[in-house]
């Protein structure tokens, strides 16, 4: 049987780890579940001075679902949006404004 993050095709007992953007909570998969449009799985870290989305397979939870870079969701709202002129978004919820240019704090998309 798979772990969580696993699924093996047809009674097959080979595990191999859901793709990337994918996941599997169960054990025991045949299948993994696809994250949202625009999503990818992995996690933001900081690598030399920037924040950077690092994708990952084998993921077990759609918490570990997030916007791929260039992209990024706004306050309560769960949808990836195209990062904008003047915003570089690393994926995930994270952008930043790059200088010269400014938004609105209540709407910058």
């Amino acid at each position: 049987a798979c772990a969580a993050g696993r699924y093996s095709l047809g009674g097959d007992s080979t595990c191999t780890d859901c793709p990337f953007g994918t996941y599997q909570a169960s054990t025991k998969a045949s299948f993994c579940n696809s994250c949202g449009e625009g999503e990818t799985t992995g996690e933001l870290q900081l690598l030399r001075g920037s924040m950077t989305l690092l994708e990952r397979q084998g993921s077990v939870s759609s918490d570990e679902c997030a916007c791929i870079a260039g992209s990024t969701t706004y306050g309560d709202i769960d949808v990836c949006h195209s990062c904008g002129e003047g915003l570089s978004c690393a994926g995930g919820s994270e952008f930043a404004v790059l200088p010269g240019y400014w938004v609105p704090s209540d709407r910058p998309f």
